[in-house]
């Protein structure tokens, strides 16, 4: 019983320690999404129709866009 009471020392076990790396943001991903323009009540023509369908559809576009790159730019860790 003595025997397994004796001095045997556990080797260390190694730790990683997170670095944490402040970085400023790129001004382009720092910029608001564009806005979705407000539907009229009613479209006098369907080429009112059409022009406010595509702003609404390329301000979701940009913002994903945008979303994208944020995400990328995000899960790249900088080179310490």
């Amino acid at each position: 019983m003595t025997a397994c009471l004796g001095t045997t020392e556990t080797p260390a076990l190694k730790v990683e320690v997170p670095v944490i790396a402040n970085r400023a943001a790129p001004a382009e991903l720092t910029m608001p999404c564009a806005r979705r323009p407000l539907r009229p009540a009613i479209f006098l023509t369907d080429k009112e129709a059409l022009t406010w369908a595509l702003k609404w559809g390329y301000a979701g576009d940009a913002c994903r866009a945008l979303s994208d790159r944020q995400g990328e730019w995000i899960s790249t860790p900088p080179n310490l």
